[in-house]
């Protein structure tokens, strides 16, 4: 059983990495360089599109398990109080 709150968090947090994702995949798969933290230096310059959609991959695939693993979880609620 999970509580409301870390349920929340956990969706929240698997949908801010999606969205997150989602853009630097599309760059990356389209060709075009993107700004990442596998760019030199981390988090100013560009990346390549290969880099960009290979570390980017990761990201969604951990947002997808942590989607998957929360969405089945039964849920109760908080405590009143």
């Amino acid at each position: 059983m999970v509580y409301d709150a870390l349920f929340y968090l956990l969706e929240f947090l698997s949908g801010a990495l999606l969205a997150s994702g989602v853009p630097h995949f599309v760059q990356g798969v389209s060709g075009a360089p993107f700004q990442s933290l596998f760019a030199k230096p981390p988090g100013v310059g560009e990346s390549s599109p290969v880099a960009t959609s290979s570390g980017v991959s990761a990201i969604l695939l951990l947002a997808y398990f942590c989607f998957a693993i929360f969405a089945r979880a039964e849920v109760r609620p908080l405590p009143a109080g």
